[in-house]
């Protein structure tokens, strides 16, 4: 799947420094499998972190990804809403739902168009 979001912080990154984004790109490698946790799992906590550190364009980045490893929306949604009172106030999780929504639209619209 093309990403609709572009261009990806990473891709900022390496335009500007290639060592650095190796360097990022070996720790997510190293810190993704450390553990047991599937993909899809993986995507679901992720996006559950951004919407609470209020970072939009990973959200819609990783809902995209989610969404092409057959997460469903209801899911993402269910993830950010966890957080609510825990680690999220209202707004934060409003903002992650909705960027939710608006990823899932445009991969939508990419599918049928």
């Amino acid at each position: 799947m093309t990403t609709l979001v572009t261009p990806l912080p990473s891709d900022i990154l390496r335009s500007i420094d290639a060592n650095a984004a190796d360097g990022f790109q070996a720790l997510r490698v190293a810190v993704r499998d450390a553990g047991p946790i599937d993909e899809a799992t993986r995507e679901l906590v992720l996006i559950a972190a951004f919407a609470t550190a209020g970072n939009e364009i990973a959200v819609r980045a990783h809902t995209e990804r989610a969404l092409g490893l057959g997460v469903t929306e209801a899911a993402l949604r269910h993830a950010v809403l966890l957080t609510l009172g825990a680690t999220t106030t209202l707004i934060q999780t409003v903002n992650g739902l909705k960027w939710i929504q608006e990823a899932a639209q445009a991969v939508q619209g990419q599918q049928h168009g």
